[in-house]
């Protein structure tokens, strides 16, 4: 349900920027704006494509189109020399590393759950242990997450669907739909750049749904409404609300505190 969420939002939000004026849209509302409304097949086709009705990634409709018709190939490339990008080399990365997460869940995350934290003889040890063996469980707790966005990537790409254009050196992307980051996530120095690399999609859908489009109180607004969408859980609320004071705080420390502390580079 979190899924069509997203997915219907993104229908309709489009749907109305199809209906504006284009001075009124940022470059990705006119680049995803509809004029007509999809038909019946293409609708439900978004709906329930079987790359990702059970864990997602949410898209927008007009890469799903794109891909079902070969547009989102076929502008990337010089039409006298148009060829199929190679998945291969992606595709290997993502199936071996959800492989190793799978052998790494089995062997450490089920075997050391959070709950075993209270343990006696876990508890019997001397704080920095406790504190180590606490951090390394919720590591394992990860996994939970990394694995199956992980996996729906790859089922993604390997059905043709997340080609995002090429890099520098010419490698074909395929990080379209990617939803997780793990070594930038993993080696993040500040809590935006955690929240970059964390639910990458839901993040790029809250950004184009709602932070883009309230008058006022942006980020604060964007928190409250994934709270919603997670569930009525206090938990969320506390979480994702205070999540917003620590951004907030974050900005303030770069713009006013972290120029002190930066080397001026010579003219």
């Amino acid at each position: 349900m979190m899924i069509f969420v997203q997915k219907l939002t993104y229908i309709a939000f489009s749907y109305v920027d199809g209906s504006k004026s284009s001075d009124k849209l940022n470059e990705h509302q006119k680049s995803n704006a509809l004029i007509l409304f999809p038909g019946i097949l293409e609708f439900y086709s978004y709906l329930f494509h079987f790359q990702g009705v059970v864990v997602g990634p949410g898209c927008n409709f007009k890469d799903y189109i794109e891909f079902i018709d070969g547009t989102n190939i076929k502008k990337h490339q010089n039409y006298s020399t148009l060829k199929c990008p190679s998945v291969k080399k992606a595709l290997f990365k993502k199936i071996f590393m959800t492989l190793l997460m799978i052998v790494v869940f089995l062997k450490l995350t089920l075997k050391y759950p959070f709950s075993s934290y209270l343990e006696p003889d876990v508890l019997a040890k001397p704080l920095w242990f406790r504190l180590l063996f606490l951090h390394l469980a919720s590591k394992g707790h990860h996994l939970y997450y990394y694995i199956p966005w992980t996996l729906s990537d790859a089922v993604n790409n390997a059905s043709g669907f997340g080609f995002n254009g090429y890099d520098e050196k010419g490698e074909p992307k395929w990080d379209l739909l990617t939803n997780i980051n793990i070594y930038e996530l993993e080696t993040s120095t500040s809590f935006k750049h955690s929240i970059d690399n964390w639910h990458i999609q839901t993040k790029n859908w809250l950004r184009r749904i709602f932070f883009d489009r309230l008058p006022k109180g942006k980020t604060l607004g964007v928190f409250v409404v994934s709270c919603i969408w997670h569930g009525f859980y206090p938990g969320y609320y506390f979480s994702f609300v205070f999540s917003a004071f620590v951004i907030y705080v974050g900005r303030g420390i770069r713009r006013n505190i972290r120029p002190f502390f930066l080397i001026p580079r010579p003219t």
